[in-house]
């Protein structure tokens, strides 16, 4: 019984208990590999919104809203060649495209560098030669405003080639305000007589021109309006005898009001009167306008106040800028006995518009006339830089389509307050291109 009891009690061989399951480990999960970060681009897609992209190099473009009118792909590429000799890099010589876009609104190009005390932004000029536009100078980067595409760098100050196109002056306006008041004889003469000298930048140079001569005199039914001589109201290039045409025109007698009213008859003439009969076809929208006013007494305009011309002056064309006007009238601070008073209100105009002043007691008017007749026709003998020069390194030279003119020192001047470059004789021509080689400061 005992036994039976014990063998009860003992667990079956051939049913063996199963040990407790063991646990399986947690899955440890994986890591995911970080995203590779996205390259800046090559190209960018403009619109005509505008906006900003970073390139490959870490350049920048900024392009204002208006730069480009309609989508354009801008491409940044790094030049194998590198920075051209003789220049030392501070960066990659960069190509921006498409090669030869000229924007609306100049754009702001910016390059990274390395460290240098006095790094210079280089951008070609499109003949082959690199020029410093104006640049900023950030934390190991230059910015610039460019107006066209081709390459751009970073570099210590060298060398720079500025070029400068002469383009066909715009049309041009030229009104003569004269005084025909009892004492003006002798100036109205004066005029006449050295008026070829004014003439000379404008006949045969291609410029499209009106000139045009009217009096001070307001209280006649002719007020207001182009005088006529030999059948025409103005001077044009189709004039034949444009010295007699204009002598008549200047010439015109002493019996005038002798309450000068210079601004209200070129405010008459050119705006309330534009469109009459006597005065059609003279003014012109897009042209040039110059206003020469020649009178021994200061202004005595009632119908339009000064603030109110200058503001007509500064408003009336698309541009400011196309709008001078000149004085032939006393100087306060040389009255002769010729002369009433300074003409204080006419050297005013002149001063609003950045014209040219000249003392009416003088005796010998050619060289003013002169003067005049190239500011009016748009030419220049004088050529702005952009940076400073060292005097003894410019070279100067034109290119005329496969022509090359080259200039010795004394042909030209240096003012280094412009800073810029004054021919001395010759006048470059439209379609010339002016290059200036320098070692700037």
């Amino acid at each position: 019984m005992l036994f039976s009891l014990v063998l009860a009690c003992l667990p079956m061989i051939d049913d063996p208990v199963d040990p407790a399951p063991t646990a399986e480990p947690p899955p440890v999960p994986t890591a995911e590999p970080p995203p590779e970060p996205t390259p800046p681009p090559a190209e960018a897609t403009f619109t005509p919104d505008g906006g900003s992209v970073t390139f490959a190099g870490d350049i920048t473009l900024d392009v204002p809203a208006g730069a480009v009118s309609e989508d354009t792909v801008i491409t940044v590429t790094v030049d194998a060649f590198g920075v051209p000799s003789p220049y030392q890099g501070l960066s990659d010589l960069y190509v921006f495209g498409p090669d030869g876009l000229e924007f609306d609104v100049p754009v702001t190009v910016s390059i990274p560098h390395a460290p240098d005390a006095d790094p210079r932004f280089f951008w070609s000029n499109g003949i082959g030669g690199f020029t410093q536009p104006v640049a900023v100078a950030g934390d190991g980067v230059m910015s610039a405003e460019i107006t066209h595409f081709s390459m751009g760098f970073i570099a210590i100050n060298g060398p720079v080639e500025e070029v400068r196109h002469v383009v066909p002056p715009p049309a041009v306006d030229v009104l003569f305000v004269v005084d025909d008041s009892c004492s003006m004889y002798e100036e109205q003469s004066a005029l006449a007589n050295n008026f070829p000298s004014f003439m000379n930048y404008f006949l045969g140079s291609g410029i499209d021109y009106h000139i045009g001569v009217t009096t001070t005199d307001m209280d006649v039914p002719a007020a207001g309006r182009l005088r006529l001589a030999n059948g025409v109201r103005y001077i044009d290039p189709s004039t034949p005898n444009v010295q007699g045409t204009f002598s008549q025109m200047a010439l015109a007698g002493t019996g005038g009001a002798v309450e000068e009213r210079g601004r209200d008859a070129a405010w008459s003439l050119l705006e309330t009167n534009r469109n009459l009969p006597a005065n059609s076809g003279f003014w012109r929208d897009d042209a040039a306008l110059h206003i020469v006013f020649v009178s021994d007494e200061d202004d005595q305009s009632t119908s339009i106040t000064r603030p109110a011309f200058r503001t007509w002056m500064e408003t009336v064309k698309a541009r400011p800028e196309l709008v001078k006007a000149h004085a032939i009238t006393g100087l306060p601070q040389n009255l002769c006995g010729a002369v009433f008073d300074a003409g204080t209100d006419y050297l005013a105009y002149a001063g609003f518009t950045g014209g040219a002043t000249f003392d009416i007691c003088a005796t010998d008017w050619q060289p003013f006339l002169d003067d005049m007749g190239l500011l009016a026709s748009g030419l220049t003998r004088t050529f702005d830089l952009d940076h400073q020069a060292v005097e003894d390194t410019i070279e100067v030279r034109i290119e005329r389509g496969t022509v090359t003119l080259a200039f010795d020192a004394e042909d030209w001047t240096y003012d280094a307050s412009g800073p810029s470059i004054t021919f001395v004789d010759y006048l470059p021509e439209p379609g010339d291109t002016v290059v200036i080689d320098y070692q700037p400061f």
